[in-house]
């Protein structure tokens, strides 16, 4: 068979010449020499947080003024986070911490969310912003969804700051295939920007490759971002390409395989989902940073939720024993607090031997983002594991399925 066909031969190895070379480039990033190459994008938003702040707190009789202050910040604290990420990611394949957490995924709700979001950014820059989601899709999928979110985020951010003002960003989603198993939807981004330079096109995907469009002196950040969606599409069994004209735009698409969730689906059909009804709900915030219990506290009862908080786990812990079981209906629990941690609180709360105890749902909120983390909540009795930040959306998708017994 090799003899026949050397052509063939070729191919496989170059592309294995090739799959070579890319992860010998992932594993020599050093990582000082990353935060080195990420310097100047790090200070740049940081000293636009800094002195926005700054101002508006000058002019805080200046609603106005303030508000587009806010809008400034919230659009700098979002690439932070965006660096912080794929420095993380970093991390974390050299740590060998690279494996998939599935779990259930409304597609319809994810779409519209990340549209949300990038209308927003296209808003700031008074570009035109259409998304069209298929409705052929069935949308309860079982997936990695902070990883899909990840790749789409970084494209969409990409659209939007690569389009010059007036310029147009579209995102759809589009069913390709679909059997009683798993669906195949191509997700694309595409954008009236200036294009991306001849050059790039063949070295778009590998790490540390700077992103210069055209003919302009648009950055494009640390140089990971592209490189790290081709990782996670591979990971996901995906598949993520472009096609761009100098002066014509930029094309972006990822096609990937999505796993029913039958559960979920039989569930909807046995009783159709219906938002909760959060009034008269009672939930026991445990958070020892203020300002976090402070923006965390106000979304909830934004819901109609009532906050009880708890400045660590020994207090949160001296609540649930001294009232009566069911008087709460939730415990959001802070990870690394003072006293007593989490952990240690979640894990006497199911020890307890409260009526309640093995039944109360409580959700880890922290910072601590690793496979092992989430594994030690779990461990400690938790139901779930939020991420800090957590977006809004998300906490309130979090606390829906955990008051409708979901978790």
């Amino acid at each position: 068979m090799e003899d026949r066909n050397p052509k063939v031969k070729n191919q496989l190895n170059t592309a294995a010449d090739e799959k070579k070379r890319i992860e010998e480039l992932w594993q020599n990033i050093d990582c000082r020499k990353l935060l080195a190459h990420m310097s100047h994008d790090l200070r740049s938003p940081l000293s636009n947080v800094l002195g926005l702040t700054e101002l508006a707190r000058n002019k805080s009789d200046d609603r106005e003024y303030v508000e587009y202050c806010l809008e400034k910040i919230d659009a700098s604290a979002h690439f932070l986070m965006d660096m912080l990420t794929d420095v993380l990611y970093i991390i974390r394949l050299e740590a060998g911490e690279n494996n998939l957490r599935k779990s259930s995924v409304d597609l319809k709700e994810f779409f519209n969310s990340l549209s949300d979001t990038a209308r927003a950014m296209a808003y700031e820059k008074r570009l035109n912003f259409f998304a069209h989601f298929d409705e052929q899709i069935v949308p309860l999928v079982r997936t990695d969804g902070s990883r899909v979110r990840q790749v789409l985020q970084n494209l969409l951010s990409n659209a939007v700051k690569f389009t010059p003002r007036f310029g147009r960003v579209d995102f759809s989603a589009k069913l390709l295939e679909a059997d009683n198993d798993r669906v195949r939807i191509r997700f694309t981004v595409k954008d009236t920007g200036v294009g991306i330079a001849d050059e790039l096109k063949d070295i778009i995907f590998l790490p540390l490759t700077k992103e210069y469009r055209g003919s302009t002196n648009v950055y494009g950040g640390s140089g990971l971002g592209l490189a790290i969606c081709k990782q996670l599409v591979d990971r996901l069994g995906g598949t993520l390409d472009f096609t761009s004209s100098k002066g014509d735009g930029s094309e972006f698409w990822v096609v990937l395989d999505f796993e029913l969730d039958k559960a979920a689906l039989q569930r909807q059909s046995e009783a159709p989902a219906q938002a909760v009804d959060f009034s008269g709900k009672y939930v026991l915030l445990a958070e020892d940073n203020h300002i976090n219990c402070e923006i965390v506290k106000r979304l909830l009862t934004r819901r109609g939720l009532t906050v009880e908080t708890a400045e660590n786990g020994q207090v949160a812990l001296n609540k649930y024993m001294m009232n009566a079981p069911r008087t709460y209906d939730l415990i959001l629990m802070d990870v690394r607090m003072p006293y007593m941690d989490g952990l240690k609180a979640a894990r006497m709360i199911r020890a307890s031997g409260k009526s309640d105890a093995k039944t109360i749902p409580i959700m880890a909120m922290t910072a601590n983002a690793y496979e092992e983390d989430i594994q030690q909540s779990m461990e400690a009795g938790m139901n779930a594991h939020l991420v800090k930040p957590v977006e809004p959306s998300e906490l309130y998708r979090a606390v829906q399925r955990a008051l409708n017994g979901e978790l």
